[in-house]
């Protein structure tokens, strides 16, 4: 493929806006200024799973600045189809000391989506959805943390010794305060968490919130590979250029049943395409981070090695 045409990026800052890539009927929050908020991360169920498993968040991964108007739009390889810029991004990293500028400008970011109750109005939920790095990272830490003092014990966390089941609807679930600053990367600003603690709630069950919350693998707009070709090689003075966004997936397109859910311990479902685990396995990140899943979402992810770093990224 030809390289793909893009312009300079502008100086930007802090763009706190609805998500595009996000249905526009589903009903979303995020925070908007500094502070200390309230957020009850609420679990849900995907009609598809037949054995009834409860998840609590929806990992997916976003491309941006793709092409001369800087798209951005939900990597298709989320739902377990082709992704045009995945592919170039496969041939780029076949050189990547060239390449390097371009792979780190288009190349996916991690996000997370959560059903909440709305900090701003608590008879609504909402979709939360967030970068990794500024939100959910925060929060694995601390319940790490947490886990971490069971697994010295040798115990096995309960719900009423710990915050690890914060999604619980019952009274052993828990608000998850979370204190958002403002941080500065580049030219860039943005909201993240640096703090995340965990306040006794209200038992949810039988609340009327629990029938409102969404099947977070059902709300994305997700582009069709003609799209995404067409963003890639537009040009300034081409007639049917393609403005930023997404365009929502069709019903007939080809099912996406099959994109590989993981499930992890915490009910996260992670729809990637993933290295074998055998040869996951092979592999540590030198930083003491975990490997196949941190991809760029740790500082020292700049000066790992490049050979481990696109394994690492191939793992992701």
């Amino acid at each position: 493929m030809s390289k793909m045409r893009r312009k300079e990026a502008e100086p930007t800052v802090a763009k706190r806006t609805s998500q595009p890539w996000i249905k526009a009927d589903v009903r979303q929050w995020k925070p908007e200024v500094e502070g200390t908020y309230n957020i009850d991360i609420l679990p849900y169920t995907n009609p598809s799973c037949e054995d009834g498993s409860v998840f609590v968040r929806r990992v997916f991964n976003v491309h941006r600045n793709i092409g001369i108007n800087n798209a951005s739009f939900v990597c298709p390889r989320c739902v377990g189809k082709q992704c045009p810029v995945c592919d170039y991004l496969d041939g780029l990293y076949e050189d990547y000391d060239k390449n390097a500028t371009e792979i780190k400008s288009i190349k996916k970011r991690k996000q997370t989506a959560y059903n909440i109750i709305n900090p701003s109005n608590p008879n609504e939920v909402v979709v939360f959805a967030f970068s990794a790095f500024n939100f959910s990272d925060t929060l694995d830490k601390e319940i790490g943390k947490q886990k971490a003092v069971f697994d010295a014990r040798g115990e096995e966390p309960e719900f009423n010794k710990s915050n690890l089941y914060y999604y619980e609807v019952t009274e052993e679930g828990r608000t998850v305060q979370a204190r958002f600053c403002e941080a500065v990367l580049g030219k860039q600003a943005f909201l993240q968490a640096d703090r995340v603690d965990f306040v006794p709630r209200q038992s949810l069950e039988g609340s009327d919130l629990l029938s409102q919350v969404y099947n977070l693998d059902d709300i994305f707009n997700v582009p069709t590979t003609k799209e995404i070709t067409a963003m890639m090689n537009a040009s300034d003075d081409a007639e049917d250029v393609v403005e930023a966004v997404v365009v929502e997936q069709k019903e007939d397109a080809e099912d996406d049943t099959d994109a590989p859910w993981v499930t992890g311990s915490d009910a996260e479902v992670v729809a990637e395409e993933k290295t074998s685990t055998e040869e996951a396995e092979k592999d540590v990140c030198p930083f003491g981070h975990k490997f196949g899943e941190d991809n760029d979402s740790c500082s020292d992810c700049d000066d790992c090695d490049k050979k481990v770093w696109k394994r690492c990224f191939n793992a992701n």
